[in-house]
């Protein structure tokens, strides 16, 4: 197709948790195989199941703002991504947020969300 508008393949993994809901997504690319394209979604959500946390890496970043807004929250998650610790440095420069991530594992840590004292 010479008109598309997308790279091509694309395939979604969605799990549906008691209280989250995770989807793990990958995208084609020329001369990138479909099945490259799965095993990138399928070796996503691996990480994520080893880690045995609710928050993926991907969720991490987005529930920030939310629970910044409510004044406190924590929640488990993954290694952090550099699009998650640039939000925690966002939070705390606009809002009155301590904002912590504390390691507890190899690949799981503890985001914690508080208002500033």
């Amino acid at each position: 197709m010479t008109n598309s508008r997308g790279p091509g393949n694309v395939i979604m993994i969605e799990i549906q948790a008691e209280h989250v809901t995770e989807v793990f997504t990958g995208f084609g690319e020329v001369n990138r195989s479909a099945e490259a394209v799965a095993t990138y979604a399928l070796q996503q959500y691996q990480r994520w199941l080893k880690a045995s946390v609710p928050v993926g890496v991907h969720l991490a970043d987005q529930i920030m703002l939310p629970l910044a807004i409510a004044g406190q929250g924590q929640y488990a998650t993954m290694p952090l991504s550099q699009h998650s610790i640039t939000h925690i440095e966002l939070i705390k420069r606009f809002l009155e947020i301590d904002v912590s991530a504390e390691r507890v594992d190899h690949d799981q840590y503890v985001v914690h969300l508080n208002t500033a004292t």
